[in-house]
């Protein structure tokens, strides 16, 4: 009889404990020697797992030859060396009877040409299988013990970072990192939405790993707080699709004690990421553009102070003219009696309609004020450039400063109780990681606004330290101011939204007071210096487009953040730099500094 046969070994393991491809033919040799067959060929598969046949070439290519009836039967030592699972064995034992091939295990022992015989076979493949799973059962054990041990990672790391087998640990990618943040700054400083910056990146040839970035990818980015130094993992159930076998993540939680904690390096700061989160959440309340809503360009930045409501765009009826009244009203303020009997309102909001253009005009000069000191440099001089409110601001960071450090000792104390408490019999080692993951992002979060602070009083000190730069300046470029002043109150209303949204320090309040039969509208806010939204603009040629003012054009140019000492090291190198735009991070300076957050 003329037989084949098949050998297979999956891991250097194998090898080691006499299970080699050599030794599996000298046996299959010897048994076809003792029974008088023909051996025809052996075929074999090296380094190949008998989990998944379509990967094992040598066992596919026997098959074929089966087929056409090539031998009459197929010798392997073991049966976990022909297949790993009962299925695959019963699959092929059915498709090789159809051609006359029978199958023989030579450590089995087992004549499949009997009913006995093919009843013991189809057990032992029922054993291997079983063998199999609980291998991969308990290698699975291994893994997630070694991961929550942080010795391995499984899976790929997220964009910005890499895995270092020789430290076994998670390190910054310093290319990735600087493309993080550069999406940071152009969704937080820039105003682009996240589709536009997918955009940008796939026009500027930036890939996520393999692919073009996509507003998806971007979105998942700004959510992971692994950037800012906590990455948990193992959160969602996974399930296995019955047709690929490829396992899939679900939107299922697993318990919190399943989580694992893993050390990563933080890109960027606690603070910068709550940032990241309100800006989302506020992107995704925003109102959809009409033509009508374009001109309201303060939509979405509104808040009653009366009660906490949103203030939302109303215009009026058509005049003659086809042009229609603008006010800013409060949502309860116009609520149907319907609407605020379902919500548990007692009466609609006392907040009165206000003008559109009265209170975008209140806004807007607030927002440029620091370009208004050309107009009212004796009135204004004085008190901007009073030092003692330096040492006013100084001291009050200072005191928070204090608080904050308090603060992150009295976390860690808590930290180390946690540690002592554990020691004692019956605690829970889950609520422990449970407790001291909760400590840890709180820490982080502290962490990060000392950082902040500390750099706002170095800053401050060297503002104070260039106080007759700033005076100097401030007189002599009188020109430069005027024309920036006037080609920001020239922007369109959306360039005029989009600049308000990164000046601004989260949302306008609206309150009012009244005076007899008169009312006055106070909107109520604070600015933050954002020298990137200017830098744009000019890019865009919306700011500088005009020469009136100055022949130096603002292109020229790039800023520098307010207060800093490459402003001394520019003002000494050459007098004509200081025509560029980066007077207004002086300007603003002067104000938010000399006579603090502007309200």
């Amino acid at each position: 009889m003329k037989v084949a046969g098949y050998i297979r070994v999956s891991t250097q393991e194998q090898v080691r404990e006499g299970e080699s491809l050599t030794t599996q033919k000298d046996e299959i040799c010897r048994y076809v020697k003792q029974k008088g067959w023909e051996l025809v060929k052996i075929y074999a598969d090296e380094g190949k797992s008998g989990s998944k046949v379509e990967h094992r070439h040598g066992f596919l290519e026997m098959i074929n030859d089966g087929k056409k009836k090539h031998f009459e039967g197929i010798i392997f030592t073991r049966l976990s060396r022909f297949a790993r699972n009962a299925r695959d064995y019963l699959t092929y034992q059915e498709l090789l009877k159809e051609y006359g091939i029978r199958l023989f295990s030579i450590h089995e022992g087992i004549d499949p040409t009997t009913n006995t015989g093919k009843l013991m076979m189809g057990l032992m493949a029922l054993i291997a299988e079983w063998e199999r799973e609980a291998i991969r059962e308990q290698m699975a054990e291994n893994k997630m013990s070694k991961w929550g041990d942080h010795r391995t990672f499984i899976g790929h790391p997220p964009y910005g970072y890499k895995w270092n087998k020789e430290t076994s640990k998670l390190e910054i990618n310093p290319k990735q990192a600087e493309i993080y943040k550069r999406m940071v700054n152009m969704y937080l400083n820039l105003g682009m939405s996240l589709r536009s910056i997918a955009v940008k990146l796939k026009e500027d040839g930036v890939l996520c790993k393999k692919r073009p970035f996509s507003s998806i990818t971007v979105s998942y980015a700004f959510k992971n707080p692994a950037y800012y130094g906590h990455y948990v993992l193992n959160r969602h159930e996974y399930k296995i699709d019955p047709i690929t076998g490829r396992h899939h993540r679900t939107k299922i939680l697993k318990p919190e004690s399943s989580n694992i904690i893993f050390p990563i390096p933080a890109i960027i700061s606690k603070g910068q990421w709550d940032k990241i989160q309100e800006k989302t959440t506020f992107n995704r309340v925003k109102s959809k553009r009409s033509e009508a809503s374009s001109l309201y360009w303060l939509r979405d930045l509104l808040v009653c102070d009366e009660c906490g409501g949103v203030v939302k765009p109303h215009h009026g009826k058509y005049r003659k003219d086809k042009t229609f009244p603008r006010y800013y009203s409060c949502y309860w303020s116009a609520a149907a009696p319907q609407v605020l009997i379902l919500s548990n309102k007692k009466k609609k909001c006392p907040l009165p309609f206000c003008k559109a253009e009265d209170l975008e005009d209140k806004v807007w000069f607030r927002i440029i004020q620091p370009l208004m000191l050309p107009y009212n440099r004796n009135k204004s001089m004085g008190s901007l450039l009073d030092t003692n409110k330096y040492d006013k601001e100084i001291s009050s960071i200072k005191e928070h400063l204090k608080r904050l450090k308090d603060d992150l000792k009295r976390k860690e104390k808590a930290s180390a109780k946690l540690y002592s408490i554990f020691e004692d019999d019956g605690f829970d080692k889950n609520e422990l990681k449970h407790r001291l993951s909760a400590i840890k992002n709180d820490m982080l979060g502290i962490e990060s606004e000392i950082k902040d602070k500390e750099e706002k009083i170095e800053l401050l000190e060297t503002a104070k330290n260039n106080d007759h730069l700033i005076h100097d300046f401030v007189r002599k470029k009188d020109e430069t101011l005027k024309r920036m002043f006037h080609d920001l109150r020239d922007l369109p209303p959306e360039d005029k939204k989009r600049y308000a949204e990164s000046m601004i320090n989260g949302k306008i309040t609206i309150a009012y007071e009244t005076w007899g039969n008169k009312v006055r509208i106070s909107p109520q806010f604070h600015l933050r210096y954002n020298e990137e939204i200017l830098q744009q603009l000019i890019n865009e040629g919306k700011l500088g487009k005009s020469n009136k003012y100055s022949r130096n054009s603002f292109s020229q140019h790039r800023f520098s953040s307010p207060g800093r000492a490459d402003h001394q090291n520019i003002m000494a190198a050459s007098r004509c730099d200081l025509d560029g735009p980066f007077c207004i991070a002086l300007a603003l300076d002067l104000v938010e500094v000399r006579v603090g957050p502007v309200l």
